[in-house]
C-alpha cells in the first residue's frame, strides 16, 4: 500500500508539481487547495504526511493546523511557506510540526523530510504496538531492549518450574514480572506472596510454613502456611533479601527436599510450590556481608532477571 501525502495549498502549479513528484516517487497525493476541504477529507483518508501552506484561502495555516491535530494528535505535518521568517519556524517548531520549509524548496529536500516524517510515524506505530502487547501479556510497558530481555526471561521461567530470582530497585515492577510468571505458567494453583519487609522476622517464619496449636502463646489452632496455601501454584518471597538467616535455612531445606514442618510439628510435609523471589538489595553484597545464605542464593538463582530502572532505558520513557 503507497503511503499517502496531503497537499494543502492554494497554488495550483505547485499542487501538480508536488503530486507529480510524489507520484514518481511511490507516493500518493492528495491535493486540497483550501482548508475546508482538506479538513473534510482527512479524517477519512488519514494521510501519513501532511504537507500545509500556512497562506489559504479560507483559513490561517495554524489555525488549519491545531484543527488537524485535535483530529490526530500524532499526525505528521510540514509546513510550507513562502514568507519564512524565524519567528514563522519557531511557532512551527513550538506547535510540533514536523519541519518547517520555506518556498521555494529543492525536490531532495521535500522528499526526504517526507521520508523522515513516514519513518518516524512508523516507528511511533511499531512502539504504540509493542506497548499494547506487552501491556496484555505481562501487564508491563517497555519497547527498550533490556525489557525485551525482562520478557523473554519472564517467557522462559513461565514454561518451567523451576526457582526464579528478581533482582531490581522498588518500583521497577519485580511484582508484575512474578505475577506475570505464574499467569503464564501451565499450573492450576494460587499466587500466594508474603512480603518479608512488611512482617517482623520473627513472624516470617510462622507466615510462611504455619503452625500448630501451642506452638507459641497466641497459637490456639492450627494453620496453613503460605507454603502450603500455595501448592500446585507460586509463592512470591517478595524482599526476601530481608527474611532471617534462620528462616533462610528452612526455605533452603524446602528448595533442596520440597518438604518442611509447621512451628511445633515434627511431621513433615510435601507439597509442590513454585518458589519466585525478589529483593531490592544487591544479593552479592548481602552474602559478602553475611545476611544471606550463599547455598540459598544458588538454589533461588537458577533463573535470575534483573529488571533496570527506567532511568538506564530512556527509550521506555515516552511510552509509559
Amino acid at each position: 500500500m503507497m503511503d499517502r501525502v496531503a497537499i494543502i495549498d492554494d497554488d495550483k502549479g505547485l499542487t501538480k508539481t508536488l503530486s507529480d513528484l510524489l507520484k514518481e516517487n511511490g507516493y500518493k497525493p492528495l491535493v486540497y487547495n483550501d482548508g475546508r476541504s482538506a479538513l473534510k477529507a482527512i479524517p477519512r483518508y488519514n494521510p501519513d504526511v501532511i504537507l500545509l501552506d500556512l497562506k489559504l484561502p479560507d483559513t490561517d495555516g495554524f489555525k488549519l493546523y491545531h484543527k488537524i491535530i485535535d483530529y490526530d494528535p500524532g499526525a505528521k505535518i510540514i509546513i510550507l511557506s513562502a514568507f519564512g521568517s524565524v519567528e514563522t519556524g519557531m511557532e512551527a517548531a513550538k506547535l510540533g510540526a514536523f519541519d518547517f520549509i520555506e518556498k521555494p524548496f529543492s525536490e531532495e529536500k521535500i522528499l526526504l523530510t517526507i521520508k523522515n516524517a513516514i519513518a518516524q510515524s512508523k516507528l511511533e506505530s511499531e512502539i504504540i504496538q509493542l506497548k499494547k502487547e506487552s501491556l496484555a501479556r505481562y501487564n508491563m510497558v517497555g519497547v527498550s531492549k533490556p525489557m525485551a530481555t525482562v520478557f523473554k526471561l519472564i517467557d522462559k521461567a513461565a514454561s518451567s518450574h523451576a526457582p526464579v530470582l528478581i533482582l531490581g530497585e522498588s518500583g521497577v515492577g519485580k511484582d508484575l514480572a512474578s505475577r506475570a510468571i505464574h499467569s503464564h505458567s501451565r499450573i492450576d494453583g494460587k499466587f500466594v506472596k508474603i512480603n518479608c519487609a512488611a512482617i517482623p522476622a520473627e513472624l516470617v517464619e510462622s507466615e510462611l510454613f504455619g503452625y500448630e496449636p501451642g506452638a507459641f502463646t497466641d497459637a490456639r489452632k492450627q494453620k496453613r502456611g503460605k507454603i502450603e496455601i500455595a501448592e500446585g501454584g507460586t509463592l512470591f518471597l517478595d524482599e526476601i533479601g530481608d527474611m532471617s538467616i534462620h528462616t533462610q535455612a528452612k526455605l533452603l531445606r524446602f528448595l533442596e527436599e520440597g518438604e518442611f514442618e509447621r512451628l511445633g510439628s515434627t511431621r513433615s510435609l510435601k507439597v509442590k510450590t513454585r518458589i519466585i523471589a525478589a529483593t531490592n538489595k544487591k544479593i552479592e553484597k548481602e552474602i559478602k556481608q553475611d545476611r544471606f545464605r550463599e547455598d540459598l542464593y544458588y538454589r533461588l538463582n537458577v533463573i535470575r532477571i534483573e529488571i533496570p530502572p527506567l532511568r538506564e532505558r530512556p527509550q521506555d520513557i515516552p511510552v509509559l
